[in-house]
């Protein structure tokens, strides 16, 4: 793992671009692969894929300069009211 907000911090300072969204897609997509088996067994279930939140024409790693991961696979208090967010719409 590595801290992500170190992480930005050096890649801002040179200009490095440090994630893609095939980074994105392949760290979760063994999680979504084994929670949609589980949708299908468990028709009570439902899946809320987080990558439109995160990733349009390019996956985030920071909002407004506040980075959204603690480190890689963790997400940060502003990570986590970004999901709360999405997961307040889609409940109402």
């Amino acid at each position: 793992t590595f801290e992500v907000p170190e992480v930005l911090g050096r890649a801002f300072l040179y200009g490095v671009k440090i994630a893609d969204n095939n980074d994105y897609v392949q760290r979760g997509r063994i999680v979504t692969d084994l929670m949609r088996e589980q949708i299908v067994k468990h028709t009570e279930l439902s899946l809320v894929d987080l990558y439109d939140v995160f990733c349009n024409e390019e996956c985030i790693l920071e909002n407004r300069g506040k980075p959204l991961y603690n480190d890689t696979n963790h997400l940060s208090v502003t990570g986590s009211e970004l999901v709360g967010r999405t997961m307040g719409e889609l409940l109402e």
